[in-house]
């Protein structure tokens, strides 16, 4: 697995600091037509996932379980990995790091364990606001794709947000097995 400071030199983050440009315009691509449909469709699976992952996490925390709270911290950050949402994943792989630093002696406070657990939750919910606008929109916002990379989609700079929404897709299904049956 790669470090943070390792993926940082193959990342090409959006302005905001949310997406990987590249990984978005990757999935982007795996659209049939014009329409940014089955992305959004993606997009809306991932939220599903993370949304539970993310109450479970909560739980283990609750719970002392920094066993289960790595595990589910290894599947957030491969699933932000495969959808792109690197603000996520790295803060998922610092979540990793504190614990596996804790698990070595076991001993002290856990307070490092729920910063760095808060500080994924807050790093989620802004992904997460972000997110679900394309969701409901299928408009992609302004600076999630490389600057000059011809769209035949709408963005948010070339059409006003409304309108439109994706089809359910079921949350059992990760978004990566989801993009690999495309």
């Amino acid at each position: 697995m790669m470090s943070p400071t390792e993926h940082a030199t193959t990342t090409e983050r959006s302005p905001d600091g949310i997406i990987d440009r590249r990984v978005f315009q990757g999935v982007l691509n795996l659209n049939d037509s014009d329409s940014t449909d089955f992305s959004t469709q993606l997009f809306e699976t991932y939220l599903a996932v993370a949304n539970s992952t993310m109450t479970n996490m909560d739980r283990a925390v609750r719970n002392k379980d920094f066993s289960e709270l790595s595990l589910l911290a290894i599947s957030l950050q491969d699933t932000s990995d495969a959808m792109g949402v690197v603000q996520v994943r790295q803060s998922c792989s610092r979540l990793q790091d504190v614990i596996h630093a804790w698990g070595e002696t076991k001993t002290g406070p856990i307070d490092g364990i729920t910063t760095a657990h808060e500080h994924l939750k807050r790093d989620f919910a802004v992904a997460k606001t972000q997110l679900a606008k394309f969701v409901e929109t299928g408009v992609i916002p302004s600076g999630w794709v490389a600057p000059g990379l011809p769209l035949a989609v709408p963005t948010d700079s070339t059409v006003g947000i409304g309108g439109g929404g994706a089809g359910g897709m079921g949350a059992c299904l990760g978004a990566s097995a989801v993009a690999g049956n495309k």
